[in-house]
């Protein structure tokens, strides 16, 4: 029996990080096994090819960061995390917005959205229309009169419904001449998105109807400029955005998105104080790690899909 103390402490030392490092890996392994489970089941639902295309990314990207974990990298490890959710959230809110717009032309076309290719140059273009908040979808004018429970009411009624076209009717803008970066669509498409909200209003109650009246009759006059333009420029959606957007469609518990980003934005910045120059050895480290991709990172991931994918499902059954 092992008598001394330093070797005892790092005996000790030793089982409790490989006992932590293999609770992450299984952990991140069990997100793995979930994903590769979700790419079989395009064999029967025929999902869209661009979240399929994009699973391999995140089982790649999970890859990567199991081995900064074995290797102790454990500040990459939340730099990679955070990384992965935010392309996550905007790929779902992609797919969610084509599906609505799949069940427009009753699943025989597909339309591509700009979110999975956001460049650098519409990102940091200075005039871009940015979409911060939920309630941005909405012109002001058009809630005047309306009641305090009635905006709220529009909103989810909307994002229920929410298509590519209506998303570019509601929150974009004309544009005369087409661009090599700024992802835009046709007016004729755009007219489609004011179309549903004609429906929406019909199938409405008294109390929302004449709001969506009257949302109608803004987009028509916006989109109907005598200037003639040809197409229509995507808002570009921020990150938190998309975040509340993903928790109001789908789940309230993805409220836990937000934060994470948030709270993980500090191994992101390159300042002296987050720079990782050696690995870390810290037992405490690996543990709060190990409880945060347990509880924080694969609980939303396997919510977004599994959510998505239903989401998918119900609207298959409703166009059929």
């Amino acid at each position: 029996m092992e008598t001394d103390p330093y070797k005892v402490f790092r005996q000790n030392f030793d089982k409790a990080i490989s006992n932590t490092i293999d609770s992450i890996n299984n952990t991140l392994d069990g997100l793995i096994n979930f994903l590769i489970g979700k790419l079989t089941e395009r064999k029967e639902e025929k999902y869209s090819i661009n979240i399929l295309d994009f699973i391999p990314d995140i089982i790649s990207s999970i890859d990567g960061i199991k081995t900064l974990a074995i290797n102790g990298y454990i500040s990459s490890c939340y730099r990679e995390i955070r990384s992965l959710i935010e392309r996550t959230s905007y790929v779902v809110l992609d797919e969610y917005l084509t599906i609505n717009s799949l069940r427009l032309y009753k699943m025989k076309n597909e339309i591509i959205l700009p979110f999975l290719n956001i460049n650098s140059r519409w990102r940091s273009r200075a005039d871009k229309i940015e979409i911060r908040k939920i309630s941005d979808l909405i012109p002001k004018d058009v809630l005047n009169g309306a009641t305090n429970n009635s905006p709220k009411k529009i909103e989810d009624i909307l994002l229920k419904k929410m298509s590519v076209e209506m998303y570019v009717a509601l929150a974009g803008k004309p544009m005369k001449k087409d661009s090599d970066y700024v992802p835009s669509l046709k007016i004729d498409i755009i007219k489609e998105g004011i179309k549903e909200i004609k429906q929406i209003a019909d199938g409405s109650d008294e109390n929302v109807k004449n709001i969506f009246t009257s949302l109608e009759d803004s987009l028509n006059k916006k989109w109907s400029d005598s200037n003639n333009p040809k197409d229509g420029e995507f808002p570009f959606p921020v990150t938190s955005f998309v975040f509340e957007f993903l928790k109001r469609v789908f789940n309230k518990n993805l409220k836990v998105l937000g934060s994470i980003w948030n709270n993980y934005s500090l191994f992101i910045h390159p300042y002296v104080f987050t720079w990782e120059v050696t690995p870390k050895t810290s037992v405490i480290e690996y543990r709060i790690f190990e409880y945060e991709i347990t509880k924080n990172f694969k609980s939303p991931i396997e919510i977004l899909f599994n959510h998505l994918f239903k989401y998918f499902k119900t609207i298959k059954e409703e166009v059929k």
